[in-house]
């Protein structure tokens, strides 16, 4: 009898000693790929010269940016955390493609709705979103022209 009214005691010690630690779970956690919120098509609109707006192509294991008149960037090794609603941080790997060469990249997006703006890390913590571009969603391409959603 002695030895059960032990083994309940210490149970219930350390039941309630347990419950008063503080968990050590953190929500803001890096994961790999890309979130499926900020997945999709975009372009953005067209600015003093370019022949077409930026367009932005966000898969689970990529991030592909065109911009006209420049070699396509594919950002590869994607790892991400969610820093906002609505808001990421993303960073990756740019691959070397002619004039690109290799870089590590850490840039936050994001994403409500239709429309998605993207832009460094860095200035975005300074300015926010101030001179970033935003683009919208794009169904398709026809005749190189977009259809947006």
């Amino acid at each position: 009898m002695i030895k059960v009214g032990k083994l309940v005691m210490a149970t219930m010690s350390a039941l309630v000693l347990g419950g008063m630690m503080p968990t050590t779970a953190n929500a803001a956690r890096w994961h790999s790929g890309t979130p499926k919120a900020i997945r999709g098509e975009f372009q953005a609109k067209r600015t003093g010269a370019q022949g077409f707006g930026s367009r932005y192509s966000i898969t689970r294991n990529q991030f592909v940016i065109g911009i006209s008149n420049m070699p396509t960037e594919f950002i590869n090794h994607l790892k991400y955390q969610k820093i906002g609603n609505h808001l990421y941080r993303v960073k990756g790997h740019v691959k070397k493609n002619g004039m690109v060469r290799f870089s590590h990249v850490d840039f936050s997006v994001y994403r409500k709705g239709k429309i998605m703006a993207f832009g460094d890390f860095a200035y975005y913590k300074r300015h926010k979103f101030a001179k970033s571009q935003y683009a919208r969603q794009v169904k398709g391409y026809r005749n190189g022209d977009a259809i947006f959603k």
